[in-house]
């Protein structure tokens, strides 16, 4: 009898932690946690747009914000805030870039952690190449 006793507590304890009526004790509630589908975007010398997801893999609602560094004019990054599951659009302009490699990071900043996403962007010769070859006689 002194068993079943300890079961019956058991379960009532288990119902209060659950949330019934009478329970004066809360039931726990999952946070927001930020999900980014991306840590690199590699744009290689043909590519100028790419997106990643924004995602909560947790609870309630997810609130984030977005920046690009001041030294990286060249990406931009839209939106740059908003809720969970949205697409973030990276367009890169090469246009006042010379020849190499450059790299930048996007940072997410949310009530749900922080993330990072690569940017590296490569820029290849444009225009004519004209090669001055003697056709055989």
């Amino acid at each position: 009898m002194v068993l079943w006793g300890r079961w019956v507590l058991a379960a009532a304890a288990a119902l209060m932690v659950c949330g019934w009526p009478g329970c004066k004790t809360p039931v726990a509630t999952v946070p927001p946690r930020l999900v980014v589908d991306a840590d690199t975007l590699q744009f290689d010398v043909l590519l100028s747009e790419k997106s990643f997801t924004v995602a909560n893999g947790g609870g309630g609602e997810l609130a984030w914000q977005l920046s690009v560094p001041e030294d990286a004019p060249w990406c931009v990054a839209s939106p740059d805030s908003g809720t969970s599951g949205d697409r973030i659009t990276v367009r890169v302009d090469r246009s006042g870039l010379g020849l190499g490699d450059y790299g930048s990071i996007i940072s997410i900043e949310s009530n749900g952690g922080a993330a990072d996403v690569w940017v590296l962007v490569s820029v290849g010769p444009t225009g004519t190449i004209i090669i001055n070859t003697p056709l055989p006689e």
